[in-house]
């Protein structure tokens, strides 16, 4: 059974669908809950909160994919560590500054964005959240931004996001 999540392609041309099997078993669900997947949440996705907690239980449990020790979720903190340079990781937290640099804007998890790492987020990216109705600096409590791609140097630690599934 396939239930699709949205009915238009994203900026890839694919449509995002749930998929269950005959006997009723959801197979995201399955996925995430042996560590063999991870979450892309998409905004104004109803199962999205749910799904994420499965994946956090899976992480605690370093199971699947969770159990190797390069596939970790950083955050703003641990991801400072110089071993993690020019790797791809998947760092998680709260923006709290924004540098609009024209076609590319710096979200930064940090006020200076020298002391933090900062998203360098195209355009026509940030603009698909605004177009969505959500501002990335002023998020629900409790609500947090998840990048994945390499970390760099350059001028403080960042991360390049070209498409929307890069950052949710």
């Amino acid at each position: 059974i396939i239930l699709p999540v949205s009915e238009k392609p994203n900026a890839q041309g694919m449509c995002m669908v749930h998929a269950q099997t005959r006997s009723g078993i959801w197979i995201q669900r399955a996925f995430l809950s042996k560590g063999l997947a991870y979450v892309i949440p998409l905004p104004k996705d109803r199962y999205a909160e749910g799904l994420l907690k499965i994946e956090r239980k899976a992480r605690h449990a370093q199971i699947g994919l969770w159990e190797r020790r390069d596939i970790v979720v950083r955050n703003a903190r641990t991801i400072r560590n110089p071993a993690f340079l020019n790797s791809w990781q998947i760092v998680e937290g709260i923006p709290r500054f924004l540098r609009d640099g024209g076609r590319i804007k710096q979200l930064c998890l940090n006020e200076d964005p020298r002391q933090s790492l900062c998203f360098l987020v195209l355009d026509r990216v940030y603009g698909q959240f605004a177009k969505e109705g959500t501002d990335l600096l002023r998020l629900p409590e409790g609500k947090a931004v998840r990048g994945r791609g390499r970390v760099f140097f350059r001028d403080g630690l960042k991360m390049f996001i070209g498409n929307e599934n890069d950052l949710q």
